[in-house]
């Protein structure tokens, strides 16, 4: 299963700012620090878990499917977090192929992940989407998906996905979603 952190090391990714507009987080780490607890407890569980990066490096797009594919990954799952410029916005949502080969078992893996995530974060569930256009979606050659765990741009999302016991409660709801989706393949 591969474990990818969003962004990283160039590309910080979405910026969690305070009342002021001073940015107090960044996407990337935390993106990197839910990965290392997804691929921590993957791997206590006997499941061979493997990140994209993890440290604060950069990798483009193509070389994060690249990796996965030449491994033949059964899974690929890439750890974000959402914004938009309506602050008010909260929740989790896991978007995923549509129309391709892996579509029923992306579709399952979103499903498994969102029925623990989103209560684990105490946050509404804001469920699947079509993720079909996003290039770690398409070029995985298995099934993929995106976790946007909860929206940095929301200050009571931002306040949890800055929490590190939320942090590792929220991995845990992400890798019951995989290995339930590994049981069932």
């Amino acid at each position: 299963v591969i474990i990818d952190a969003g962004h990283g090391g160039s590309d910080p990714g979405a910026i969690g700012k305070d009342e002021n507009g001073k940015a107090i987080v960044y996407e990337k780490a935390i993106n990197l620090a839910i990965s290392k607890f997804v691929v921590k407890k993957l791997r206590e569980e006997g499941i061979n878990a493997v990140f994209t990066r993890d440290s604060d490096v950069y990798w483009e797009l193509a070389e994060r499917t690249d990796f996965a594919n030449e491994l033949g990954a059964d899974l690929f799952v890439s750890i974000h977090c959402n914004a938009l410029t309506d602050e008010t916005i909260s929740g989790s949502l896991v978007m995923h192929h549509t129309s391709n080969e892996y579509s029923a078992t992306g579709k399952l893996l979103a499903s498994n992940i969102l029925e623990y995530l989103p209560d684990a974060w105490g946050i509404s569930n804001r469920g699947r989407i079509d993720g079909s256009k996003m290039y770690v979606i398409r070029k995985a050659n298995m099934p993929s998906v995106i976790v946007e765990n909860a929206f940095i741009t929301n200050k009571g999302d931002r306040e949890k996905l800055m929490n590190e016991e939320l942090q590792e409660k929220a991995a845990e709801a992400i890798c019951k979603g995989i290995i339930e989706t590994l049981n069932e393949m």
